[in-house]
């Protein structure tokens, strides 16, 4: 019986912002034994940064992204007490929202408040730590597959396919095929099941995807 952490991920439909919600729920000795609450961890013991009185906690996200290119960049760690400014009361407070001025790497943000975060997979490090010395009690690594920009793309061609099929035009089959490969595409790289091991896999089939709704599959129909 101790607080197990984990972690869901949603993208908003226009890819700038990115939220996290603490999945673990609230403890209950029949059916959430690994949840939040006494005997276990107390949200409300999360606090921020600067404090560091014993007993009390804090709360970490790390964050590496390895976007489309293959490039990995590690970003700053966040206290999310202070992300959130406010205390924690409840395991409804557990959300976290995200926009790419949030990630920052050396004083960089990722991008800028109304940006789209960029095509990736996101690796994070979910971590609950003593705050007087630091000692990790909990942590949790997972990753996920922010996909957003290419999404947009993709929806924007299918929701072409009627009326390029309407047309029967042969000059338009084409790109009801191009935009059926490209979601057969997007749903491969949704059938991994662990991005955080398959990283390298996962950041060539955006690059690939990318360029399908870009510039179209080499292939001649």
């Amino acid at each position: 019986m101790a607080l197990s952490l984990s972690l869901s991920s949603a993208q908003s439909n226009d890819a700038v912002t990115w939220t996290l919600t603490d999945t673990a729920g609230t403890y209950h000795a029949v059916d959430n034994t690994d949840g939040w609450g006494a005997p276990n961890e107390v949200v409300t013991n999360i606090v921020a940064e600067a404090t560091t009185t014993v007993g009390k906690r804090h709360l970490t996200l790390d964050l590496t992204v390895t976007d489309k290119n293959g490039d990995a960049t590690t970003y700053d760690q966040i206290n999310l007490y202070d992300h959130n400014g406010s205390a924690f009361t409840d395991t409804g407070d557990l959300v976290f929202e995200f926009n790419p001025d949030d990630f920052e790497e050396s004083s960089t943000a990722m991008g800028a408040a109304t940006d789209k975060f960029d095509d990736g997979v996101y690796v994070v490090t979910y971590t609950l730590a003593q705050a007087d010395d630091g000692t990790v009690l909990h942590t949790l690594t997972d990753g996920f597959v922010i996909d957003g920009d290419v999404k947009i793309d993709l929806y924007n061609a299918l929701r072409n396919v009627p009326t390029s099929y309407d047309n029967n035009e042969n000059n338009e089959s084409r790109d009801i095929m191009e935009a059926l490969l490209a979601k057969s595409y997007y749903d491969g790289i949704h059938s991994y099941t662990t991005p955080e091991s398959d990283t390298e896999e996962i950041s060539n089939m955006l690059y690939t995807l990318d360029s399908i709704l870009s510039d179209g599959s080499k292939y001649q129909w």
